[in-house]
């Protein structure tokens, strides 16, 4: 996700948008609305970053200007539809708010593994720059506005489960970042400027029954049979159980989560923060 576009998500998230599209909404007693036409308004903002000219305004007031169009047609639509009722409401909305095997959203997520909103704000710039598939970022960003997987799913004109993989792809690879990024710092409070060690990218790795904990078991089983440039998904089915398919699978994201964390864990500062709107302090180290 590039810089502009992880502002504008942002943007949407704001307390001032969702304080214009409330106000709107409000206007036809539709405030229970507030989230969808927020995941909408998201929708549109992604769409259709491209056509922003910043010659023409501030980000913020183009995005303003797109979650009033949002809300406005939300409620032209319930008018015409007669959709005041507030059982119709509930019932298009629907009560399954599953969002993974852990259940919990990704926010929840960070939320529990960090420390204060600057830590979640490094946690979720860096899993937007590396989660390896970055449809899975912008499904999952129209999720948290959502809290509902059923109409999420509508929206995106994708599968619930399409949304449920894309949101625990997004998750595992929250959780290494969380780890990485703690290690990162432990070994620069230690002065530690070696190379990650195997030992290092394995622990970033879920583990005891976490979602992705098969990663961690995937590792193990490469490295016994002597790496991930030489093991087969065929071998790694013989040796873990896995189906050979399914192996193939865990194979490729195991290697692009133990990736992720050897990034996290080498790269100099600046280069690590590149493209985000994260400015650490100078300190002369590669890190933190």
């Amino acid at each position: 996700m590039s810089t502009l576009q992880q502002q504008a998500a942002e943007l949407v998230l704001d307390d001032s948008t969702r304080r214009i599209v409330r106000y709107e909404l409000g206007k036809y007693g539709l405030v229970d609305e507030l989230d969808d036409v927020v995941a909408e308004t998201g929708l549109s903002v992604l769409k259709s970053l491209g056509s922003y000219d910043p010659m023409k305004g501030s980000l913020r007031a183009w995005v303003t200007r797109i979650a009033q169009r949002r809300a406005k047609d939300q409620c032209d639509k319930a008018v015409s539809r007669g959709r005041l009722d507030a059982k119709l409401r509930a019932a298009a909305v629907g009560a399954d708010t599953d969002l993974s095997v852990s259940e919990q959203d990704f926010a929840g997520d960070v939320a529990s593994r960090v420390d204060g909103a600057a830590h979640a704000r490094e946690v979720i710039a860096l899993v937007a720059k590396f989660v390896a598939n970055p449809e899975s970022w912008t499904r999952t960003v129209a999720l948290l506005s959502h809290q509902n997987i059923r109409t999420a799913a509508i929206a995106l004109g994708i599968s619930e489960g399409a949304l449920r993989d894309s949101r625990r792809e997004v998750s595992r690879c929250g959780a290494v970042v969380v780890q990485a990024l703690a290690t990162r710092r432990r070994r620069h409070r230690e002065g530690c400027t070696s190379a990650p060690t195997m030992q290092d990218l394995y622990g970033c790795l879920p583990h005891d029954g976490a979602d992705g904990s098969w990663s961690a078991t995937i590792t193990k089983a490469a490295v016994r049979e002597g790496g991930f440039a030489q093991v087969t998904p065929t071998t790694l089915s013989a040796v873990t159980g896995y189906s050979i398919n399914t192996a193939r699978q865990y194979l490729a994201e195991a290697a692009h989560l133990l990736k992720v964390a050897n990034t996290i864990l080498s790269l100099p500062e600046e280069q690590l923060w590149a493209g985000t709107d994260i400015h650490p302090e100078p300190t002369g180290q590669n890190a933190r």
